[in-house]
């Protein structure tokens, strides 16, 4: 992972904003550029401007420019409006779907890597603790007010009531009502309320070893890799726009024609 920076200046540049050959930050400048707003030879994202500008808003282009607004000195393939020496959207009214294509190649190509806190543990299903398939693991959920030693745990699979013990109850009150992981042990206890002449029934309990609260998750910029996963994001969802954005043209389109 590349350390994070508020300015980054190098070959490969990564940063809030990054000068390089090849840079990668929400402002890229650059031989090689991409980003919420990318300038360069080849430029791609959200708001694009080089000799090739692929952009979601707006692709500006010495020679090719893609986007859902599109400028180009040679070739425009817009969405909404193009102004080029060639406008595929002059040339065909369905021509407007291509920049939906190449924001999806583009999702499927670089599709970067979700930005996750190195310090957080790996994560058991809640039922695997109450099956008895894992004995011990952590939950992520949001505690709850303890009652005495029990405390409610939400997850997204229910409300699990966990023992707190002494040592664990300041954290656990600071933590009420906000996210929280929770290493949690299960341990199989006799029930009360059995007849002497019958078996003993067990309960699972759940007790608290550890409690921290949920670790941020690195900011996009922190490495290209979560740039290129926050990008993907924003193409998968201009793809989405694009597509309505081309229907409606289309049929505006037919109507005043």
């Amino acid at each position: 992972m590349t350390r994070f920076r508020w300015i980054a200046v190098g070959q490969d540049a990564v940063g809030f904003v990054a000068f390089g050959n090849m840079a990668t930050g929400v402002v890229a400048i650059g031989n090689i550029a991409r980003g919420f707003v990318a300038v360069g030879n080849v430029a791609i994202g959200v708001v694009a401007v080089g000799n090739v500008g692929i952009g979601i808003v707006a692709g500006a282009g010495a020679t090719i420019g893609v986007g859902a607004i599109a400028m180009a000195g040679l070739l425009a393939l817009p969405i909404v409006h193009g102004i080029a020496s060639v406008s595929l959207l002059d040339v065909n009214p369905g021509y407007s779907l291509l920049p939906v294509f190449v924001w999806l190649a583009l999702a499927r190509i670089l599709p970067g890597e979700r930005p996750v806190a190195s310090d957080r543990p790996p994560l058991v299903e809640p039922g695997e603790l109450l099956s008895g398939r894992v004995t011990e693991g952590w939950i992520e959920g949001r505690l709850g007010i303890a009652h005495g030693a029990l405390a409610p745990l939400s997850t997204g699979a229910g409300t699990l009531s966990i023992e707190i013990g002494a040592p664990l109850q300041e954290t656990a009150r600071a933590l009420a009502r906000r996210p929280a992981l929770v290493r949690l042990e299960a341990e199989d206890r006799t029930a009360a309320g059995a007849g002497y002449r019958d078996a003993p029934p067990t309960e699972r309990a759940l007790l608290a070893r550890e409690i921290r609260a949920v670790p941020v998750a690195p900011v996009p910029w922190s490495s290209d890799a979560a740039m290129h996963w926050a990008l993907a994001r924003c193409w998968m969802v201009g793809a989405a726009v694009g597509v309505i954005l081309a229907v409606v043209r289309t049929i505006v389109g037919l109507a005043v024609g």
